[in-house]
């Protein structure tokens, strides 16, 4: 038997190569903005954020901006801490030009992500976090 591309050997037969693998989500840049006012001494254990339904989120990179400093603790979609202790903000959050990276934390569309926060500032400390990183929604959404 003959194939442009192959001899077959005898009683060999042709094989059909599988179909590619369907993509089962499509990946895009996203952005998740968390903004929070704290009062002098304010410190909160578990504040949260609701992934939207449309896709998981892997979060790349950590940046933000804020009146002061603060001292801050992620947790992963399971609600396991991320580090033994708080971090103060200068060591665990970087800027827009130099973002710190976050290790690709992986959260489900629909889960939340949870922190815990203390302003370490003498006053009104207002803080904006962007969590940088991949949406991955499913085919046809």
């Amino acid at each position: 038997m003959y194939d442009r591309d192959h001899y077959y050997a005898m009683g060999e037969a042709p094989v059909t190569p599988a179909p590619a693998p369907q993509a089962e989500y499509t990946e895009e840049p996203y952005k998740l903005v968390w903004k929070q006012t704290l009062n002098q001494n304010d410190s909160f254990s578990d504040l949260r954020q609701t992934i939207d339904w449309d896709g998981d989120f892997v979060v790349t990179d950590v940046y933000g901006v804020s009146t002061g400093p603060y001292t801050i603790q992620f947790r992963n979609a399971a609600n396991r801490a991320l580090s033994s202790a708080q971090i103060s903000n200068a060591n665990a959050v970087g800027t827009a030009q130099f973002p710190v990276p976050f290790g690709g934390v992986k959260y489900p569309a629909g889960g939340q992500i949870s922190i815990a926060i203390t302003n370490t500032y003498a006053g009104v400390n207002t803080i904006e976090l962007i969590l940088s990183g991949i949406k991955q929604r499913k085919v046809g959404r």
